[in-house]
């Protein structure tokens, strides 16, 4: 979704050059001395979504949608991941590939985060009245960076009553990868209560071997290319060779159809998510959709 789609709290006007052609460094642009009618234009729609998030934080006005992941073995839902979701006082939805960025740019995504962790917290603590299931949130490196990461986490379930047990963390590969002890030590005290990590969108390239290199986790979430591209399959297995040898749990995701979820059945693979199972829904909708759902079996 095109930046234009949040209405301005900048104008042309409160911007000069030298602002529009610092930014356009920072983002690598090539700036002329006169500054590109279009760079102006996606720097200001780009200041405009920061100061439009700033006051929706501010104002505690995101939202979450959340998609079931699914038990290979049961066909029955096993948790739900959370994702952040924002519509603007004007009622226009801000697609995520646009705001996450803007956040991560503009120092929010921290505050953005610890306000989906409380909210999820506090809807995965009602979901345990219908059925036991867990809750999924994705973290950045900029949350894990954070010197009170821990506290605010475990101060979160605490006010929500959720069993750390529940929580299960999504970081990526490269934040695993390349982070030093004092990250690797926070997961390490979040494993110790009982929260889960799970290695999210593993994947890409010459995946074989790679796991070796990752500090402890608990689940492998497979990226969809492994489960979509059947040239891959060999690749496939010796990753969930690799993963079972470790001790963790595989996850399918981008399952879209009934032979992916096979596929991924009988590659091996403990759980599965993607949108042949559901999209994801309005945190009001799962209620209903824990008490009506009918078991997918391969």
């Amino acid at each position: 979704m095109s930046d234009s789609s949040v209405s301005p709290v900048n104008t042309l006007g409160d911007l000069g050059e030298a602002d529009i052609g610092m930014f356009g460094a920072k983002e690598d642009v090539a700036v002329p001395s006169v500054v590109d009618a279009h760079v102006r234009a996606e720097v200001v729609g780009r200041l405009s979504t920061a100061g439009a998030l700033r006051s929706a934080l501010r104002g505690h006005g995101l939202n979450i949608a959340y998609q079931p992941i699914v038990s290979l073995a049961t066909g029955r839902i096993a948790a739900l991941e959370a994702f952040a979701r924002w519509t603007t006082s004007t009622g226009t939805s801000v697609s995520p590939e646009v705001f996450i960025p803007v956040a991560e740019e503009n120092g929010l995504i921290v505050e953005l985060g610890s306000q989906i962790l409380a909210m999820a917290a506090r809807d995965a603590a009602t979901w345990q009245q219908i059925a036991p299931t867990g809750l999924r949130v994705n973290v950045s490196v900029h949350e894990l960076r954070s010197h009170n990461f821990y506290d605010d986490v475990m101060r979160k379930l605490n006010r929500a009553g959720l069993d750390p047990a529940l929580l299960g963390l999504e970081v990526t590969e490269s934040v695993l990868a390349q982070e030093g002890a004092p990250t690797r030590d926070v997961l390490a005290r979040l494993r110790g209560t009982g929260i889960s990590v799970m290695l999210d969108d593993f994947g890409g390239d010459d995946a074989g071997g790679r796991l070796a290199h990752i500090p402890p986790v608990d689940m492998l979430k497979l990226d969809r290319s492994f489960i979509s591209d059947l040239d891959r399959e060999d690749e496939v297995r010796e990753v969930i060779r690799e993963g079972r040898a470790m001790g963790l749990k595989v996850c399918a995701e981008g399952v879209e159809n009934a032979p992916q979820h096979k596929r991924a059945a009988a590659l091996g693979c403990d759980y599965a998510q993607g949108y042949y199972f559901a999209r994801p829904i309005a945190g009001e909708m799962v209620p209903k959709m824990l008490q009506t759902w009918a078991p997918f079996l391969p």
